[in-house]
């Protein structure tokens, strides 16, 4: 019997307790959304050390998949700092699609809903999309199967 998802997300919350270790352990990879504020830089730091400490202690076989840097306000110099800082932690792991900022993202969090389902046509909803397509093209390795695209 064949597997019957490509894809399972666990989304923990932005903290490095027993949660998010059982999810890095069950879910070998990993995409880490980095809110592109100074104060997140050094979460993103800890997270790395973290996730490299638990692939030499479990054995496990965890892989970054990607970075996807999150709330970019265009024309702040904070943002674009932040993401040049991303890059020299992460390298190529750093997706190239950002979710801008955006009310309809904000309004449809408070709602329980996603955004791509309230406001189809905001950019917002339209980034994470191309989210969707950046971890398609990456492909699932682990599972030494290939993600089909359709």
């Amino acid at each position: 019997m064949g597997e019957p998802y490509d894809f399972i997300i666990a989304d923990c919350p932005p903290n490095l307790g027993m949660l998010a270790l059982n999810a890095a352990i069950a879910c070998p990879e990993i995409l880490i959304p980095v809110e592109l504020a100074p104060l997140a830089m050094a979460g993103a730091l800890s997270l790395r050390r973290y996730l490299d400490e638990v692939r030499e202690d479990s054995q496990e076989k965890l892989r970054v998949m990607g970075v996807l840097g999150t709330f970019y306000a265009e024309g702040e110099k904070k943002p674009r700092e932040a993401l040049e800082l991303l890059t020299k932690i992460f390298g190529d792991k750093l997706f190239a699609t950002h979710i801008h900022e955006s009310a309809a993202t904000r309004d449809a969090s408070g709602q329980g809903a996603p955004v791509i389902l309230r406001k189809p046509k905001d950019r917002a909803a339209l980034e994470y999309s191309k989210v969707v397509d950046e971890v398609l093209s990456r492909g699932a390795p682990t599972s030494g199967k290939e993600v089909p695209r359709g």
